[in-house]
């Protein structure tokens, strides 16, 4: 009697790799927030400007990497700040850092 297999490995692989897309979008998105929340008047908020400007970049797949992206996008003096005053992100990324694969891996 012979037996046969169906190999699903493609597709099995599409699925994890967008529900890892899903986890890193949900990640990301969470990281904007508290990137937000770091921001207030007298501490990196004269005029909102950087503030609002603060986003993620839809995750994407590139081979078997998963990429995706926050930061200030159209505010010249950002970096400044981050850098010079006051690492806005940076700090929200590295309290979630510990809890980051738990919520990626979820989806």
């Amino acid at each position: 009697m012979l037996k046969s297999l169906d190999w699903l490995g493609e597709q099995v692989i599409e699925e994890i790799a967008q529900k890892l897309t899903s986890g890193v979008n949900r990640f990301n998105d969470q990281l904007v927030a508290d990137g937000k929340g770091e921001l207030y008047p007298g501490h990196g908020v004269a005029t909102g400007a950087l503030k609002s400007s603060i986003a993620s970049v839809s995750a994407r797949r590139d081979g078997n990497r998963i990429i995706g992206t926050v930061g200030a996008y159209g505010v010249s003096y950002s970096l400044v700040i981050h850098e010079r005053y006051y690492p806005f992100l940076r700090n929200p990324l590295m309290r979630r850092l510990g809890s980051g694969a738990e919520m990626i891996a979820q989806g």
